[in-house]
């Protein structure tokens, strides 16, 4: 009898387990063609909460089945993933026409690879989808039906956006590289045609996005300029880095024209510059012109032909010169515009070193610097310089935070200080400047008295509440604008 059992039980488990896995996979099955279809209905765009679980559901269904849980298991999550397949195709069939425009836009920002080549705008539009997809999904129409035309134009303007940066990217980063090289400083006017012709690209984009044959082409002549820049750059840089690089380009240039004058057996001399070469190579030739006139006097057509070829080379011969001279006349300018910008990147440097070496006497809370003037002045905001309400004495604690300010102004060179005091919008206008005045001249008082600077060198300013840092609708915007700003200026070193 047992035996008889334990056969039937052994029969009943073989033959049904491969119905069972057969029943599974015809579940499957039917699963993954319920979540296909709501993909092709853009499920995965359109409700993208739904279509995630529903394809969860299915991976998990899929894992219970390979380790052989139970039946009622499987079914429960097939049936979870068909439902979530279901909620999600709906979805998207009340997106399609809740979203009938906002789709195409956002298909075609798609198609110009917005996301990378125009980041910052697809983000801004893909958050706003993101908001009105959850409304969608939550069974919020309207108020995801609000939002389309919003949609609408950030997607357009990402797409517009990834266009021009994809036809202005190799202008920009070959104008960059210049400029890394320091083709501000050796190649100013080859650099400035090339940022020309990105503007004018740009501003073409701007007229027409689609039209961009023109736009195409001053791109181009933007990248060629830029790389043009580069190359003049790195040979200007070979020159200066060489005691006598600008001595050998000169000779260089004069190399040139000596090829011509070897060329008609002559020696020139260099005593009198480029101008007197080129009317001895003039002469040369001229020489050999009226001989060559002479010799061909019986012979017409073959004189003609001579005095075509001369009057070629001749005028070859002056344009090459000209230009020479104009790049003499370039490299000359160039070598003056880099000096000027070597003093004034230098005298920067100087000044940002000061502000850095000032701000490091200080902590966050009590103050901070800023350089606001290239040509010398510092912004000293003391943010922990905090004043009884209406009052104008200094405490203790204010004395900490001025004492610091000694110390960095001390190491400033030449200072001169303009010490102006700000208020909130609260309160009459009339004292409020009044009383930003008298906390200004008591800070500039006993800066002056610890300073020992002269009268002559502290100016003090009360301008109350006009002109704001924050919002003064906020309690902490009325904090930062009660405030002592100092303006330092510094003489150079």
């Amino acid at each position: 009898m047992k035996r008889s059992l334990f056969l039937l039980f052994a029969f009943l488990f073989i033959a049904g387990f491969p119905v069972y896995t057969s029943l599974a996979a015809t579940t499957i099955e039917e699963t993954e063609a319920m979540i296909a279809e709501a993909d092709s209905s853009d499920a995965a765009i359109l409700s993208p909460k739904m279509f995630g679980k529903a394809k969860d559901a299915l991976n998990d269904a899929k894992t219970a089945i390979s380790k052989k849980k139970s039946d009622e298991k499987i079914q429960d999550l097939l049936k979870k993933a068909q439902d979530f397949a279901k909620k999600a195709g709906e979805t998207a069939e009340i997106g399609h026409k809740v979203l009938k425009d906002a789709l195409p836009a956002r298909a075609k920002a798609v198609a110009v690879d917005a996301s990378n080549a125009a980041k910052k705008q697809w983000d801004v539009a893909n958050s706003e989808w993101k908001d009105v997809i959850s409304d969608l999904e939550d069974n919020s129409i309207e108020s995801a039906r609000k939002y389309e035309k919003d949609l609408i134009e950030k997607f357009g303007k990402a797409e517009v956006e990834a266009i021009k940066n994809t036809v202005l990217k190799n202008a920009r980063d070959a104008i960059d590289a210049a400029k890394k090289m320091g083709a501000e400083t050796y190649a100013p006017l080859t650099l400035r045609t090339s940022t020309d012709a990105e503007k004018n690209a740009e501003s073409e984009l701007n007229q027409s996005v689609y039209a961009g044959d023109k736009a195409k082409e001053s791109a181009r002549i933007a990248t060629m300029e830029a790389k043009h820049a580069q190359k003049i750059t790195e040979v200007a840089k070979r020159f200066s880095g060489d005691e006598s690089g600008w001595e050998k380009g000169f000779l260089g240039y004069e190399e040139y024209l000596n090829g011509f004058a070897r060329r008609l057996n002559l020696d020139l001399e260099w005593s009198d510059g480029p101008e007197g070469a080129a009317k001895q190579v003039l002469q040369a030739i001229d020489s050999v012109h009226l001989a060559s006139e002479s010799q061909l006097s019986l012979k017409d057509q073959q004189y003609a032909f001579l005095q075509q070829n001369f009057q070629k080379t001749r005028t070859k011969l002056e344009d090459d010169l000209s230009k020479a001279q104009l790049r003499v006349a370039e490299l000359e300018s160039r070598l003056g515009i880099a000096q000027r910008e070597s003093d004034e990147l230098k005298r920067h440097k100087e000044l940002e070193e000061m502000t850095s070496k000032l701000a490091d006497q200080f902590g966050p809370k009590e103050a901070s610097t800023k350089l606001v003037d290239p040509k010398g002045t510092i912004l000293l905001r003391l943010v922990g310089l905090t004043f009884a309400s209406g009052s104008s004495t200094i405490n203790a604690s204010m004395e900490k935070i001025l004492a610091k300010a000694i110390t960095g102004i001390q190491e400033l060179p030449n200072p001169s200080l303009v010490v102006a005091g700000h208020t909130d919008s609260q309160g009459d206008e009339t004292r409020n400047k009044k009383l930003s005045s008298d906390r200004a001249s008591a800070v500039a008082s006993y800066l002056q008295s610890n300073l020992g600077l002269p009268e002559s060198r502290i100016t003090v300013e009360g301008h109350g509440s006009e002109q704001p840092i924050a919002d003064n609708d906020t309690r902490e915007g009325r904090m930062q604008n009660r405030r002592i700003d100092i303006l330092i200026k510094v003489s150079p070193k």
